[in-house]
């Protein structure tokens, strides 16, 4: 059983606890506190807590912050329910009108305190042959306006891609010159190797998006060096997202149905500091991590089948309202029930 802090589901959580419950009850210990009963939106982690606004967490959840999810009971964005759930289900969409569209398909967005949600809907789509780009223009003066990979140009110069091609291979992109982990690692603290072609403008190269997991340490008593280590954060994961469903997967980023895709992006993968006040990070390379004000997102889409561009939308402005008071409503989480059941039946 893998006990850390990262990449486990709401159900793995609470199998966890009932299993660390278990134990502790055999070896004859007084008792035990499970940490924490509610999830808690304002807290940071040291692997995230550059990226974003200090004073302005509270106001909106970052799940790419491990210290924010660790509770039984959750809350979540929105007064009853979150404004969208990656399950198929597309009813949340029935009278939003799509950002963009052209014959083969429509993207429709909208989104909460916690996740930027897009629906695709196409006219034919092979899931697994076919890609879908969404090229995403999220601050001026920056991006790349071709993705050579592809031998594709956008509308508009885009510091992100989305890649949607099968449940394998689907990830969201950033435009190197505007990679916050690169540039805090192997510019700011130098941990990583630095890539001086990944500090040029407009060059055409989108990384994938990483997180830290471990710096470099060295254990003096092993005399062992253990390595810098980071994760794709940016990789979608594919599954149905709704807690009501008997296939939900609190890790699920996209789902598809019938030619319809649902897909959540958390804010801090599109170097969004605070959704609160529309505020996402500045040009590394002139004002370091920094933040400054955006209008919103440019979005667009690109279909191609055998590689071959079959359709393709304008770049339309998504901007989305600003607040002070977060909307949320209390969940209780699967891990919340299989704890109820192991205090049950200990023995």
């Amino acid at each position: 059983m893998r006990l850390n802090q990262g990449m486990l589901s709401e159900h793995d959580q609470g199998t966890m606890n009932a299993k660390m419950l278990q134990d502790i009850y055999e070896e004859g210990y007084a008792g035990a506190l499970i940490f924490s009963w509610q999830d808690e939106w304002f807290k940071r982690c040291w692997n995230t807590m550059d990226f974003d606004l200090p004073d302005r967490r509270p106001f909106g959840s970052n799940p790419q912050t491990s210290e924010q999810e660790f509770g039984l009971m959750a809350f979540d964005p929105g007064n009853k329910t979150s404004a969208c759930y990656v399950d198929g289900d597309f009813s949340e969409w029935e009278n939003a009108d799509p950002l963009v569209s052209d014959p083969n398909f429509s993207i429709y967005v909208k989104s909460d305190e916690k996740y930027l949600y897009l629906r695709i809907a196409a006219q034919t789509y092979d899931f697994e042959q076919d890609t879908i780009l969404i090229p995403i223009d999220s601050i001026s003066n920056q991006g790349n306006s071709t993705y050579p990979k592809y031998n594709v140009t956008f509308e508009r110069p885009s510091e992100f891609v989305i890649i949607l091609n099968g449940k394998e291979n689907s990830r969201i992109l950033v435009d190197s010159y505007y990679d916050s982990f690169y540039y805090l690692y192997a510019k700011r603290v130098k941990l990583i190797e630095a890539n001086p072609a990944y500090e040029a403008r407009n060059s055409g190269i989108f990384n994938p998006e990483y997180l830290t997991l471990n710096k470099e340490l060295y254990l003096p008593v092993d005399k062992q060096k253990l390595p810098f280590s980071k994760y794709e954060t940016g990789k979608l994961l594919y599954g149905n997202g709704n807690p009501l469903s008997k296939d939900y997967n609190s890790l699920s980023d996209f789902f598809v149905q019938d030619n319809n895709l649902e897909i959540r992006i958390p804010w801090a993968l599109l170097n969004v500091t605070d959704p609160s006040s529309a505020m996402v990070m500045d040009d590394l390379y002139k004002a370091g991590i920094q933040s400054i004000k955006t209008n919103g997102f440019y979005i667009g889409g690109i279909l191609l089948k055998e590689n071959h561009v079959v359709g393709s939308t304008t770049m339309n402005l998504f901007s989305w309202q600003e607040w002070d008071t977060p909307s949320f409503h209390e969940r209780l989480k699967p891990s919340y029930f299989i704890i109820q059941d192991a205090f049950a039946n200990i023995k």
